[in-house]
């Protein structure tokens, strides 16, 4: 899981997300929303065959919320790259990656806000997807504990 969570950060880091032509911005909201499903859709089958099931749910949490970071902060890079008044500053690569760490992480600082709509609603799906992937980390730990507590008692 590093290596490819690596790998995602150097794609980010070297593919052209600056190129507005080579994929729409809302056709990359769309990609990393749907990517970041799919995902956890093959994660929850991964898990199910797993010989360790707790530690691939781990290791599928980091992975998919890397995957989410990752993804809108190319989404974030595309939409200042298509309009420099997106923003409340303009946003070079480390920026957008930068509001989507705080954004995903609920912090919201302030410093960095979405002023046009494509940006609000880059920003509102990140917040949506976040919330949705917390609440898939707190059932993933409420089901392990469950089998530790299962294991420890006997009772499976």
């Amino acid at each position: 899981m590093v290596a490819i969570t690596a790998a995602m950060i150097a794609g980010y880091i070297v593919l052209p997300v600056h190129d507005s032509a080579m994929l729409p911005i809302w056709l990359a909201v769309v990609v990393t929303v749907l990517t970041v499903a799919g995902a956890a859709v093959y994660a929850r089958w991964s898990i199910m065959r797993s010989q360790f099931p707790m530690l691939r749910e781990l290791q599928t949490i980091a992975f998919i919320v890397s995957l989410s970071i990752i993804g809108f902060a190319a989404v974030y890079a595309s939409v200042a790259y298509a309009d420099e008044a997106a923003f409340s500053e303009p946003l070079d690569r480390i920026g957008a990656l930068y509001l989507s760490v705080v954004t995903a992480s609920t912090v919201g600082f302030g410093d960095i806000h979405a002023r046009s709509d494509s940006a609000r609603i880059a920003v509102m799906l990140q917040i949506v997807t976040s919330i949705g992937l917390v609440g898939v980390a707190v059932q993933m730990i409420r089901r392990a504990s469950a089998r530790r507590s299962a294991d420890v008692h006997g009772d499976g």
